[in-house]
């Protein structure tokens, strides 16, 4: 999974511009012979909030003016070339839009509970990117539905955006936190040495990404609709399961565990709508 995410971010990217952060108990995990660019060793895991600003730490001393794409390595997404125009329509939107970050969403199959919702609002210059209405983040059943039924989407948290526009989000809300990432920005662009990153982890508390940075600033942020797009996080066994069932696929037990994923979905022809 974490291959199939470094494969989709070199659509936009070559592999020295790829930094992919990892837990030190997730380092086990990763072929030694996996190509994933630039390795970032979180100490701890302190939410997906904190997994961001610490990339962009790594970021912004070299490249103030970076354009950057979280990509979750938990999905499923196919097929990947329609995936990839609407990416690389994230970054040109981004470019001319340097302080709206851009979310991509997935249409909604179902009222799923464990999943964040986005509600929708005007359309940008006539475009297929919308404006944020609201955030809603794992909502009761009887509010899912609701949300499946007036259209909202799901919050997949892949992000493209100005780096600087994203921290600037960041520090609007959690302003100490902010200074203190830039208290070790020095160490960051030299090395840090694991026992100054474990210190640093020791004095910041926990943050999730799409709760406590996007939902707080939902005017500010845009939303790209992937249409023909299936999207699944990957995060609980059942919905790989559920993957494998929906398309007929084999089953990782009688192929060793691994096959190309996105080969089922090659031969469907899709168009992507541009926003110019």
């Amino acid at each position: 999974m974490v291959e199939k995410t470094i494969s989709r971010a070199l659509d936009v990217s070559s592999l020295n511009q790829v930094l992919t952060i990892v837990g030190k108990s997730q380092l086990s995990f990763i072929p030694p012979h996996a190509k994933l660019g630039r390795v970032i060793k979180q100490p701890r895991n302190l939410g997906t909030g904190i997994g961001i600003l610490y990339s962009l730490a790594h970021i912004l001393p070299r490249n103030p003016e970076a354009i950057v794409s979280i990509l979750p390595s938990d999905h499923f997404v196919a097929p990947k070339r329609v995936f990839s125009k609407f990416l690389r329509l994230a970054v040109r939107f981004v470019k001319d839009n340097p302080q709206n970050p851009l979310l991509l969403a997935a249409q909604a199959t179902s009222p799923e509970t464990d999943y964040g919702w986005i509600e929708t609002g005007n359309s940008i210059n006539d475009s297929s990117i919308l404006s944020v209405s609201r955030f809603r983040e794992k909502p009761p059943m009887e509010e899912a539905s609701r949300l499946w039924n007036r259209g909202a989407l799901w919050n997949t948290m892949i992000t493209v955006s100005k780096a600087k526009t994203l921290w600037e989000l960041a520090r609007a809300v959690k302003p100490d936190l902010i200074r203190h990432f830039e208290e070790i920005f020095s160490s960051l662009d030299s090395g840090i040495s694991e026992e100054e990153a474990e210190n640093f982890y020791q004095r910041i508390a926990p943050l999730d990404f799409s709760k406590d940075i996007l939902e707080v600033n939902a005017h500010q942020i845009n939303v790209l609709p992937m249409r023909g797009v299936v999207w699944s996080d990957w995060g609980r066994p059942e919905r790989i399961l559920e993957i494998i069932g929906q398309f007929g696929l084999p089953s990782p037990m009688s192929t060793g565990g691994s096959y190309e994923l996105n080969r089922t979905f090659r031969e469907r022809p899709r168009r992507v709508k541009s926003f110019a």
